[in-house]
């Protein structure tokens, strides 16, 4: 009897430990059922782009006039603008191709609030030292299906946690992903193609994160670390690796000013491209 209420118990707890809104999100997204993704009754639903008679034609202008828990639904067309996400909405593009920001001096999309959704845009054009999409003291965020390239760097996470990073491409001249005392994030089903420093993880404080199903390929670089221990990575496909054994990836931790070599494993890597879109 006491074993049966233990089980039931760590059942509960499960449960409840999952993120609400990725739960939901994922299975939606998994059917292909976006329009209840954004009918979902959680808030009001603004319009940028088509042709309805109230739509906004600037995606910020639609979210500064939501509420937390709101959506905004971006129709397909060119938005040049820079965007600062500062609320806890779901934003969603109509079509990643063809959903485009084009960034106007700054980040493409700044973000600085938790639990809020990015998903199905394209990000271009973006000059550095700005990033695609930049993350800051954020939780339980979502980026999904998102394309950043012709740009300088890609994503940046900044003392956030918790969040994740799914299903995107990054190809820029710089970096791909970079996470700095960020910890317990997850990045997985993305590629990262021809950058200069494809993935870059700094601080103590970054530790914990999910690194999974990526595939890395003609990148300059390949992941590295400072002073970031004890993270996970895991069958991601490297074109410079042909071997089924652990991938060694290079950093280095300081220890009272000293400078020592460390070494982290992808402890399973893919032997081919891992074609994550076939269930786009």
């Amino acid at each position: 009897m006491n074993v049966k209420r233990i089980m039931i118990g760590i059942a509960c707890m499960l449960l409840f430990a999952l993120p609400v809104n990725t739960t939901y999100f994922y299975e939606k997204v998994k059917e292909n059922n976006f329009m209840e993704i954004i009918n979902n009754g959680l808030g009001k639903i603004l319009y940028v782009g088509g042709s309805g008679p109230n739509n906004y034609t600037k995606i910020q202008d639609a979210i500064n006039d939501a509420n937390d828990g709101d959506t905004v639904f971006v129709y397909s067309g060119i938005y040049n603008e820079s965007i600062i996400l500062d609320k806890s909405i779901d934003l969603m593009g109509e079509c990643k191709e063809r959903t485009i920001i084009i960034a106007q001096g700054k980040d493409g999309i700044n973000i600085t609030v938790g639990e809020a959704v990015v998903y199905n845009f394209t990000i271009k054009d973006v000059i550095s030292p700005y990033l695609g999409i930049m993350l800051y003291k954020t939780t339980k965020d979502i980026i999904s299906h998102c394309d950043i390239y012709n740009s300088k760097d890609g994503i940046g996470l900044f003392f956030s946690h918790g969040n994740e990073i799914l299903e995107c491409s990054i190809s820029t001249d710089g970096g791909g992903i970079m996470l700095w005392q960020s910890a317990f994030n997850k990045v997985k089903n993305c590629n990262v193609i021809n950058t200069t420093n494809s993935m870059s993880l700094f601080g103590y404080l970054t530790y914990g994160n999910l690194i999974t199903n990526n595939n890395f390929l003609n990148n300059r670089w390949d992941p590295v670390f400072v002073n970031s221990l004890h993270n996970w990575w895991f069958h991601n496909y490297w074109d410079n690796w042909n071997m089924s054994i652990p991938k060694a990836i290079f950093g280095v931790n300081f220890i009272w000013n000293i400078q020592i070599p460390w070494i982290q494993f992808d402890w399973m890597p893919s032997l081919k491209p891992i074609e994550w879109w076939e269930n786009e």
